[in-house]
């Protein structure tokens, strides 16, 4: 079975090919569009859904930083 900190560097590796392939400033939108998601996370979810279950709350969080994601890697 494989380690997870095997599994870990081989998805970076995985990353770093996508973001050689794409280009650098493409990838920087995307960090701004990750960096973006999580200042959401930390800063408007609280006060618009102050009392979130947990596993709602995280649902949420994952929901915001796959949508930002998905945007940033839309970009031209």
């Amino acid at each position: 079975m494989i380690s997870l900190s095997v599994l870990f560097y081989i998805l970076i590796f995985l990353f770093v090919m996508i973001g050689a392939l794409r280009g650098w400033a493409k990838e920087v939108l995307v960090c701004f569009a990750g960096i973006l998601a999580l200042a959401i996370i930390e800063v408007v979810l609280p006060k618009i859904a102050p009392g979130l279950a947990p596993d709602k709350a995280f649902l949420v969080k994952v929901l915001i930083l796959a949508g930002c994601a998905f945007i940033g890697y839309q970009t031209p």
